[in-house]
């Protein structure tokens, strides 16, 4: 009996430490980013929720659902300005399913929440570091790169002339 005791101890200190990553997390973003234009998140947020509430319970911790591909495609339709936070929301959506209403289950929905809001912001942040290197990247090598007379396609600089990427045409390099 006081394995049991210690055991759930535990889950409800992991419970409010992510509860609180959760709700840390959305007030950062809120500083920082506008919500996306509820026209636009709304749509995504209840595409989201269905797919969260079918989703499959693999175990306890695991859940199985097509969902991440909707806050995926969301965080690229919502731009630059508002896509963590309108990740982080739809991620909030997530916390709980048909089972832990079914079994009234209070431990696992927080848990969830934290969980799913901040992989959304973390998710967002790496794209968002990603796109902002790619871009970097992209303006040093094109410049003012022509479009490739081959084909119509932008081409990059490959030392002082530019070469196509698409069909491998260039600007009278050898």
């Amino acid at each position: 009996m006081p394995e049991l005791k210690r055991l759930e101890g535990k889950k409800v200190r992991l419970a409010v430490l992510y509860a609180a990553a959760g709700i840390g997390s959305l007030v950062v973003l809120a500083l920082f980013q506008e919500f996306p234009p509820l026209s636009v998140w709304i749509p995504f947020a209840a595409a989201f929720a269905f797919l969260e509430w079918r989703s499959v319970e693999v175990n306890e911790r695991l859940k199985a659902s097509p969902s991440v591909m909707v806050a995926l495609v969301a965080g690229v339709v919502f731009g630059r300005g508002s896509a963590a936070l309108g990740m982080a929301a739809l991620g909030a959506l997530g916390m709980l399913n048909q089972r832990d209403i079914r079994e009234r289950r209070v431990l696992v929905p927080i848990m969830n929440f934290g969980q799913y809001v901040v992989t959304e912001t973390v998710t967002e942040t790496v794209m968002a570091g990603s796109a902002a290197l790619v871009d970097s990247a992209l303006k040093e090598n094109m410049g003012d790169a022509p479009v490739c007379s081959n084909c119509g396609h932008m081409t990059i600089r490959n030392g002082s002339c530019y070469v196509c990427l698409t069909c491998g045409d260039t600007t009278g390099c050898s």
